[in-house]
């Protein structure tokens, strides 16, 4: 099953693969699908960035937006597909957090992108100085030991 990682809630803090709001609708999707196929496999992933996905699009020449800390998570649609291909090879079961290990601030990589597409840079509020949420991809490095295509947002970002 895919998933995402919108099951997490927004507070600052590292989040696992156990750290799912119980109440959040996917999440009782995800239960409901893990009943029944006991073997089963659910990928949460992050935001999705690939051809005719280019995040520069994403936020440009919104304003006042939160979070400028707050890490950016997102995968690449070619490891989105290696994963799951990974994943099916080595008949991996249970829930995964996937997304790139490398991470930047919401406003260092939002703002790069929109400039390499020629677009007007996000505004964000300078006054909101949060950390935001760390996804974990720790069981998805140490355990699957699944090989990314694509390490940093940066490299990804040249891919899209």
């Amino acid at each position: 099953m895919i998933s995402s990682t919108s099951v997490y809630d927004d507070e600052s803090g590292v989040y696992t693969e156990s750290d799912a709001l119980e109440t959040h609708p996917i999440r009782e999707c995800e239960r409901y699908f893990l009943d029944q196929f006991p073997s089963a496999l659910v990928i949460r992933f992050s935001g999705l960035i690939g051809p005719m996905r280019h995040p520069g699009k994403f936020l440009a020449g919104r304003k006042n937006l939160p979070g400028p800390l707050h890490p950016v998570h997102l995968i690449h649609q070619a490891d989105c597909i290696g994963l799951i291909a990974h994943c099916i090879e080595h008949r991996i079961e249970d829930t995964l957090n996937a997304c790139m290990p490398d991470s930047m601030s919401r406003k260092e990589f939002y703002t790069q992108a929109a400039f390499d597409l020629g677009l007007e840079p996000p505004h964000f509020d300078e006054s909101d100085l949060s950390n935001g949420r760390i996804i974990s991809i720790a069981r998805l490095v140490e355990e699957v030991k699944y090989t990314f295509q694509y390490t940093t947002l940066q490299q990804a970002l040249a891919h899209c």
